[in-house]
């Protein structure tokens, strides 16, 4: 698997995920992006890179994010399709898409941004990969760095909070 290809999660909306309105509760949203954001670091191979550099191999999650678009119904299929969209010097970004299979419509998106403490992305993705910098590089779509940019700025804000007080 290249560190640019979609992982495919097929899954379906079961009794356990249902809210009082009877559609996939937000909650169970957030379960799923937990569960496929794991199943695309193992995919892209960061998992076993990280299991050889450290006792505790480990990503974490940094920051997310999720719009709903429109409701999963019970019993309805879906396909959950995650990518890397960009990287940074700390961080990697995954994009997350709820599909729905009857039609194709996007339920829901979702950005997470991982960060791997081991070492950088660049590292990895070197290692993963074997290809030059130059091959790795990846253009952040614009809304992306409208959201990379909020995070920034709320950290800088809460950063300034805690001092003061």
């Amino acid at each position: 698997m290249s560190f640019k290809d979609s992982t495919v999660l097929k899954r379906r909306v079961g009794l356990r995920d249902l809210d009082i309105y009877l559609h996939m509760n937000n909650a169970r949203y957030l379960w799923n992006l937990d569960f496929v954001r794991v199943f695309h670091v193992f995919e892209m191979g960061i998992y076993d890179l990280l299991k050889q550099k450290s006792i505790k191999p480990h990503f974490l999650l940094a920051s997310s994010t999720i719009r709903y678009r429109r409701s999963l119904a019970f019993m309805e299929k879906y396909s959950i399709i995650s990518n890397m969209k960009y990287f940074d010097d700390r961080n990697i970004y995954i994009q997350h898409n709820f599909v729905s299979d009857k039609d194709g419509f996007l339920s829901a998106t979702a950005y997470a941004k991982i960060a791997l403490p081991v070492l950088t992305p660049l590292e990895a993705l070197k290692e993963i990969t074997n290809l030059p910098e130059d091959q790795l590089k990846m253009e952040c779509p614009e809304d992306l760095k409208d959201w990379i940019e909020y995070i920034n700025k709320s950290s800088n804000m809460l950063k300034a909070a805690k001092t003061s007080n």
